[in-house]
């Protein structure tokens, strides 16, 4: 036991100070997010808001953080990247109080965009002050990144005790008080680092150059075919993102302890089990990801649509760690294939990458709301899950052909 806590010691007193405290506040904001997060549909629910609604909901998040990426990039080329940092937790401080009042809708809406807003400024300032001071550039982002990761472990399951013994309020107040004090560490800890020298940002006309030719690359039929692919995936994240615990609720009927229970139980053993799997990933071409996860992902979908009647809590919990495998799977497919195939345009395809993710989930949770006004959940997801497969299976032989 000894020798255990003296490794873990030992690898933690490795990392530079910048990437320590940068990961910490990122582990903050996380697990204040993910207190609520993977429960929102419920609350939107118990809010009296339509599945229209939910959508609309999902949208003025996603739609904001995409959009306003480039934004706050110009921004950290003009302002210290450490005040914006602050600004965008201080939003989700705000927006965690926003959902304890009781606001009308509009105001409510309102708070969405200020999330989405918000996040943006916190990635994009984050990652430049991480860029810009650290000397070990790949160890601190792959630090900074899995801080959700761990931030998963206990969250989702603190946050379904919350909701359990006090309803959503008792989780937003938690969320407020966590967002609160990543104010008050991260002001204190940003405060300690040096700031640095700016190099005078490029031309105009390089930015055109670059930009032109990564569309020009990106009309290559293999990436514009993997791309189109990853998109309809992310389409369909959307989908399960707004709607998958209403499928539980409305579609299979389980009760909102027994969703509670099962997402905190999923959201535990992925941790465990993504560790093991990104070895796998690791291992494999960047295509090869992308192509096995969207396979996965679309038969998983098939069986959320057409097996319903017959998932148990133990069988639909096999199928839900599946699917978040080949969402694991695609993500880290996509992100590969990018580094490498446009290797020496690293801002501008990190810029398209963040218009990227979002967009989709924006228009797959609008398009659910509205579908579902006239199909079930199982109708939605069976016959995304075929067209999934369809152009999975088209696009592998598309490009094998080639």
């Amino acid at each position: 036991m000894v020798s255990l806590v003296a490794k873990i010691k030992n690898q933690f007193s490795g990392i530079e100070p910048i990437t320590k405290k940068l990961s910490f506040s990122h582990f903050l904001l996380m697990f204040g997010y993910k207190l609520f997060s993977l429960y929102f549909p419920l609350f939107l629910i118990w809010k009296g808001l339509s599945f229209t609604q939910v959508g609309y909901t999902y949208l003025f998040i996603y739609l904001p953080l995409a959009f306003f990426s480039p934004i706050s990039g110009f921004l950290c080329s003009r302002f210290n990247e450490k005040i914006l940092m602050l600004i965008g937790i201080f939003g989700y401080f705000l927006y965690s109080l926003g959902m304890i009042l009781n606001v009308d809708l509009f105001f409510f809406y309102l708070f969405q965009v200020l999330l989405g807003i918000s996040a943006s400024l916190f990635f994009v300032s984050s990652r430049s002050l991480l860029i810009s001071l650290t000397k070990k550039a790949n160890e601190s982002f792959a630090w900074f990144y899995s801080m959700p990761v761990y931030a998963e472990v206990l969250a989702p399951a603190i946050g379904a005790f919350l909701i359990w013994q006090f309803n959503f309020i008792g989780v937003f107040i938690f969320s407020f008080a966590i967002h609160f004090f990543n104010i008050f560490y991260s002001s204190k800890s940003l405060r300690k680092i040096k700031n640095f020298n700016r190099t005078q940002p490029e031309n105009i006309e390089k930015i055109k150059k670059d930009y032109s030719s990564i569309f020009k690359e990106i009309k290559e039929k293999e990436v514009a075919l993997l791309l189109g692919l990853v998109f309809s995936t992310i389409i369909l994240t959307g989908f399960y993102r707004a709607f998958f615990v209403l499928y539980l609720k409305n579609q299979l009927l389980w009760s909102q302890n027994k969703i509670l229970l099962f997402i905190s139980l999923v959201s535990i053993v992925f941790v465990v089990i993504s560790w093991k799997l990104i070895k796998t990933i690791g291992a494999q071409k960047s295509r090869t990801n992308v192509l096995q996860g969207s396979i996965i992902k679309s038969l998983v979908t098939i069986v959320l649509g057409v097996g319903f009647k017959f998932l148990t809590f133990n069988s639909l919990f096999i199928v839900k760690i599946v699917e978040r495998m080949s969402y694991l799977m695609i993500n880290s497919g996509r992100s590969g294939y990018f580094a490498r195939k446009f290797k020496k345009f690293p801002e501008e395809i990190g810029a398209i990458d963040t218009l990227f993710i979002p967009l989709g989930v924006a228009i797959g949770s609008l398009a659910g709301g509205f579908l579902l006004n006239f199909f079930s959940f199982a109708v939605i997801f069976q016959w995304f899950g075929i067209f999934l497969l369809i152009s999975t299976i088209l696009v592998w032989f598309l490009i094998r052909r080639g």
